[in-house]
């Protein structure tokens, strides 16, 4: 979900002396905030609106960061009263709409966007914001071509940075990555940020399965990083193995309802094993998905028609892997394919893609969590796979995405492209030792003498 830029010129704006006043704190407000000052980018807003409470673009501003604070209660009063005052702001609806949706008022959140595009039918935000949403998969289709005709229309006349890589984006999740590679091939020199310019060809050529492509423009999107890039990425939410744990049981129970058995798996059958608990340091939650013989549940229709669950925009029933969120908690579902004495799951069905291999297993009775028991044996086995005979000895520094042993059949150029991916993300946080082991680890040579900022790999910076 995405929103508009914030202008002076959005409906409501006052021209008194106090007015003035507001947007000039407003001004400040938002170049702090972009900063990543969130703290003195708030009072900012607050002297704004003690100034002109109804000052609309500071008002808006504030119910966006209050949702990026997580407090969507707050952030809904925010832009309920824009809405009362300017009410076909897109901004503020769009806004609404997300406050419903992390309120859980899924209903409401639904109608806010069915609303919006109602009455701004070329709010190609909207439509996407609806396939997020919507538990019915035809609409959610039609949602996301609807997005990605409008963005080819407007882009006839008008042409911003943020356009283009709406479309591409919009081609990727409607499975056309060939046009969203020759969109951007046509047009990339109008990206003024040649690291996100980079990443997006990256992403367009990985899902079209040229993974040489794929690789050489993550490189240079690594190479291309900025001081300005560390400061304006968002920091990423904390990891909190508690909350994970509520996320955990709840979608365990959601998928045993409807005959799936799921058990735990890479990094959250190594914490359940090794430690008894969810990891400190992880990132996400891994569940292996077994379908009993006869069982033709398909875990998208599950994740779309549940309140609170965000799937990524390009799934698609049959898959064998669903990344989605569960309150801020990232889970990542992976379908269980049983081949002779093997478990195998990955990415996708594209030769080369990731995917692993583990002995398979008979899945024990339900635990705690909702998970299917691994005998010992069976667990200790299926963790010297993945993570070699040191599973036992903690390492921040591993990449089962591109070290493990049990990769199978992945290309060199994937694993490669991984690397450099995840190192890319560790330096955005202001991580470079992460970044750089990430860099050691990888299958073909990543240099650094390219990077145009190559003192951001030096040391652990202080950017933020």
């Amino acid at each position: 979900m995405s929103y508009p830029p914030v202008s002076p010129e959005t409906p409501g704006c006052k021209s008194e002396t106090h007015a003035r006043s507001a947007h000039s704190a407003f001004l400040q407000a938002a170049q702090r905030l972009q900063s990543g000052d969130t703290a003195s980018g708030l009072q900012c807003l607050n002297t704004a609106l003690d100034r002109d409470s109804g000052h609309l673009p500071s008002r808006l501003l504030l119910g966006r960061v209050l949702l990026h604070l997580h407090k969507p209660g707050e952030a809904l009063t925010a832009f309920t009263f824009v809405l009362g005052q300017a009410p076909d702001c897109e901004s503020a609806l769009l806004g609404q709409g997300i406050a419903y949706a992390r309120l859980s008022q899924h209903d409401e959140a639904l109608q806010t966007f069915r609303h919006l595009v109602r009455i701004q039918p070329d709010s190609w935000r909207g439509y996407n914001s609806l396939a997020d949403l919507t538990p019915d998969d035809d609409e959610r289709l039609g949602a996301l071509a609807a997005s990605q005709i409008i963005l080819s229309r407007q882009m006839v006349s008008d042409r911003p940075p943020r356009l283009i890589e709406a479309a591409a984006k919009a081609h990727i999740a409607l499975r056309r990555p060939d046009l969203a590679r020759r969109l951007l091939q046509a047009r990339s020199g109008e990206i003024p940020d040649a690291a996100a310019a980079h990443d997006l060809q990256a992403r367009a050529a990985y899902f079209a399965g040229d993974y040489p492509s794929a690789f050489a423009s993550k490189v240079k999107s690594l190479h291309a990083i900025t001081p300005h890039h560390l400061l304006a990425v968002p920091k990423q939410m904390k990891w909190e193995p508690g909350r994970a744990e509520i996320a955990l049981r709840s979608l365990s129970s959601l998928l045993r309802q409807s005959g799936l058995v799921p058990v735990p798996i890479a990094g959250t059958l190594l914490g359940l094993y090794r430690n008894g608990r969810l990891l400190d340091q992880d990132r996400d939650v891994d569940i292996g998905l077994i379908l009993p013989p006869g069982c033709r549940t398909d875990p998208v229709d599950l994740v779309r028609a549940q309140p609170g669950l965000l799937l990524e925009r390009h799934a698609r029933r049959g898959d064998r892997y669903l990344p989605l969120l569960w309150d801020g908690v990232g889970i990542d579902l992976f379908r269980l394919d049983r081949d002779g004495a093997y478990y195998s799951f990955g990415f996708s069905d594209r030769p080369g893609d990731v995917q692993w291999r583990i002995p398979a297993f008979h899945a024990g009775p339900e635990d705690e969590r909702g998970l299917s028991r691994l005998p010992p044996d069976s667990a200790h086995a299926c963790l010297r796979a993945l993570y070699g005979p040191s599973w036992r000895v903690p390492n921040p520094y591993f990449a089962s995405v591109v070290q493990s042993p049990a990769l199978w059949n992945v290309s060199l150029h994937v694993r490669a492209y991984y690397a450099a991916h995840r190192a890319r993300a560790a330096l955005l946080q202001a991580d470079p030792d992460k970044a750089r082991a990430l860099l050691a680890r990888a299958p073909l040579p990543i240099p650094l003498d390219q990077a145009r900022h190559p003192d951001l790999w030096a040391k652990t910076n202080t950017a933020r």
